[in-house]
């Protein structure tokens, strides 16, 4: 009980400490690097790629904000057998529900944030498979995703993990087989 009544303390501590981040609307650039694969693809190999975007918050108070924005995406996967990776060069809209908790020092954060996004593949690399001619994925992707990191001041550095839950190549034996990426990056508010 003694543990219980301390932690809630520190949470009323932490929460009651002077607002650093204002109410409002406030927004930023986003670059990351990602590795991205496919699920249930046995030929299936990591992939490199990048996030580049505008990122948009709505702060609802110094704790608790809505996250958005619009990204270009590289995704997609390689195969062991060829030199041609399947790749989607994709406009990615996130819609995220986000926390910060304050650490000691003024406008420093820790956050994390959660929620769906939808995808579009603008452009996509062709495969070709013996006996079948060229191939493409799918262009439409949706799934969850989630991130967090540590923010200073105005500049954000962030680790994050997408889970694709629409099946992205028709061609595959196993309907399974959905995008994965996890990245590495800063985002730039403003």
């Amino acid at each position: 009980m003694k543990k219980i009544l301390f932690t809630f303390v520190l949470l009323v501590a932490a929460m009651t400490g002077t607002a650093q981040i204002e109410s409002g609307f406030r927004s930023g650039f986003s670059i990351s690097g990602s590795i991205n694969s496919m699920t249930n693809l046995d030929s299936d190999k990591m992939m490199f790629g990048y996030r580049l975007g505008y990122t948009l918050d709505y702060n609802f108070s110094e704790l608790f904000y809505l996250g958005s924005g619009l990204e270009t995406t590289l995704k997609g996967t390689a195969f062991d057998d060829e030199t041609t990776p399947l790749r989607y060069y994709n406009l990615q809209l996130p819609v995220n529900v986000g926390g910060r908790i304050p650490l000691g020092k003024k406008n420093t954060y820790l956050f994390a944030q959660a929620g769906p996004y939808v995808s579009y593949a603008l452009f996509t690399t062709k495969y070709n498979i013996f006996g079948y001619g060229e191939i493409e994925g799918e262009r439409f992707d949706w799934g969850l995703g989630v991130k967090a990191g540590v923010e200073f001041k105005d500049i954000q550095i962030h680790l994050g993990y997408d889970c694709g839950l629409a099946k992205v190549w028709k061609y595959a034996l196993d309907d399974n087989v959905r995008n994965n990426s996890f990245y590495f990056g800063m985002s730039f508010m403003f």
